[in-house]
């Protein structure tokens, strides 16, 4: 249409979405250098939450928690309702021992949509909190999601074994039996 201008915005959007999706497929491959390249080239040409969330994500494989806890954030300044981002941000807050942030965060991430890895660290934190009552609950509704399977007792009795309530874990790896 000889529209040059428009070309160029369109040919940039087409650009960060392949440069979004290698750097994913990179984080899967376990390439996080490369994907932290790829998501930031991606991110100079367009913002995008999904896309933002992926490079906290190699950023915290790549043990870098500040500057991960800064995409995520970054991420729902954008999109404020992004599950996954707020899932993030909480394992972020968790691996940094901010359990009140972490709690905040995984809550969220729960209350927009369901996701098994977001309640076991929510679980997790409960623990770490001295909330065992509310992991209690939770590890309840997952496990009866899981049809009551030997697995996860064994993975909510690591959790008990891990933030030192011994008896709860011994009650659960006995369930696992």
């Amino acid at each position: 249409s000889g529209d040059l201008e428009r070309a160029a915005v369109e040919n940039r959007a087409v650009a960060a979405i392949a440069l979004g999706r290698l750097g994913a497929l990179s984080i899967r491959e376990r390439q996080l250098q490369r994907a932290a390249q790829l998501l930031g080239d991606s991110l100079a040409l367009r913002e995008d939450a999904r896309v933002r969330t992926d490079l906290a994500i190699a950023r915290m494989r790549l043990s870098e928690t500040d500057r991960a806890v800064e995409e995520a954030q970054a991420a729902l300044k954008s999109d404020e309702r992004d599950a996954r981002a707020h899932h993030v941000l909480g394992k972020l807050f968790y691996m940094k021992g901010d359990y009140a942030g972490a709690l905040r965060e995984l809550e969220r991430a729960l209350v927009l949509e369901t996701d098994l890895d977001a309640a076991y660290t929510l679980g997790m934190t409960y623990l770490r909190l001295k909330q065992p009552e509310r992991a209690k609950l939770l590890f309840e509704e997952m496990q009866a999601a899981l049809k009551d399977s030997a697995a996860a007792h064994i993975l909510f009795g690591r959790a008990y074994e891990e933030t030192g309530f011994s008896s709860e874990a011994e009650r659960e790896f006995r369930r696992a039996l």
